[in-house]
């Protein structure tokens, strides 16, 4: 704030700059991403943000045929990065407070299942069983940058954690940058921070679970985020249908089976975007009951269920403090 005198009239000038609105948006992770915030320099980190998402590609992603994930699950001599161990440190801690119902080790049956690559294998029990023997989170582990295996066709999977730790990572990045301010969203995995200048929060929409993967997308309910990370998972977009039954991407890691409860999506607000999305992905094996008796340890965590009512309706079931 600066003052003139003129006359002996004392005047105020404000030099306060006006936030400017800037939103920013490509594809990455397979998916979409718009990062929304106000900044008064008005300024903007495409650029840094591709360059962000691309790091952690090679990092973590398994369409990457060089990434560090690829190199692990081929068995290749590699010192991980310190990316690397706090992702795979971060699915270890989810893995434990869901009691596997969340294990970053699935890759195998997902990929059985058809949903990696859309080559499916013939489901049987036993093929089931032999895919179990390399579903473990607890056979792997990191010590020094080094991995360490049972078996060596364990293999690691970070789908189900990794947009939700991209978008903290950008998160981090604007927060770095002085913009506190912000709506960063990968895929419906979101994070917001802050209020806009007219004092409003940042307005996200949970979507309506559709009959279908082709059907319309409608907003079931919205949501005011200020200060909070959202993440939802379901099962009404990614399935497959054989002999007139539909199975669920979601596969449960205890049983390696399709989940078939009723529940059709489980939307996580919490305050890290990367264990929202994991918890969602867990909650979706858990069903309702088991989920809300596992938000009590939770404090701070909130969930909003969708499940299917068998007349073509919806039962919404809310934790407490939703």
């Amino acid at each position: 704030m600066k003052y003139y005198i003129f006359l002996g009239l004392l005047i105020f000038v404000s030099c306060t700059k006006q936030p400017q609105f800037v939103r920013i948006s490509g594809e990455a992770l397979g998916t979409y991403y718009t990062v929304s915030y106000y900044d008064t320099e008005g300024r903007i980190f495409h650029s840094e943000i591709d360059s962000l998402l691309k790091n952690f590609l090679c990092v973590a992603s398994l369409h990457e045929t060089n990434s560090e994930i690829n190199a692990v699950n081929h068995n290749q001599e590699i010192v991980v990065s310190l990316m690397f161990q706090d992702i795979f440190e971060k699915a270890v801690s989810i893995s434990e407070i869901s009691d596997g119902a969340f294990d970053f080790t699935i890759g195998p049956l997902v990929r059985a299942y058809g949903f990696w690559n859309k080559a499916r294998e013939e489901i049987t029990d036993a093929k089931i069983a032999e895919y179990l023997k390399l579903v473990d989170f607890r056979g792997i582990s990191i010590v020094n940058g080094n991995v360490f295996k049972k078996n060596p066709d364990i293999q690691i999977d970070f789908n189900a954690i990794a947009k939700g730790y991209v978008v903290d990572i950008v998160g981090e990045f604007l927060e770095e940058n002085e913009i506190k301010t912000y709506l960063v969203d990968i895929g419906g995995e979101v994070l917001g921070k802050g209020r806009k200048p007219n004092g409003d929060c940042w307005r996200v929409g949970i979507e309506k679970p559709a009959e279908n993967n082709d059907s319309d997308r409608e907003v079931e309910h919205v949501i005011e985020l200020c200060n909070a990370a959202l993440a939802t998972s379901g099962s009404y977009r990614k399935y497959y249908e054989k002999d007139g039954k539909r199975y669920s991407h979601t596969i449960d890691p205890t049983t390696g089976k399709s989940v078939e409860h009723s529940l059709l999506s489980v939307t996580v607000r919490d305050s890290t975007t990367w264990r929202a999305d994991a918890l969602a992905t867990a909650m979706m094996v858990l069903g309702v009951e088991k989920s809300l008796q596992l938000l009590e340890k939770l404090p701070g965590v909130e969930a909003f269920f969708i499940s299917d009512n068998d007349d073509g309706t919806f039962v919404i079931t809310k934790s407490s403090g939703f």
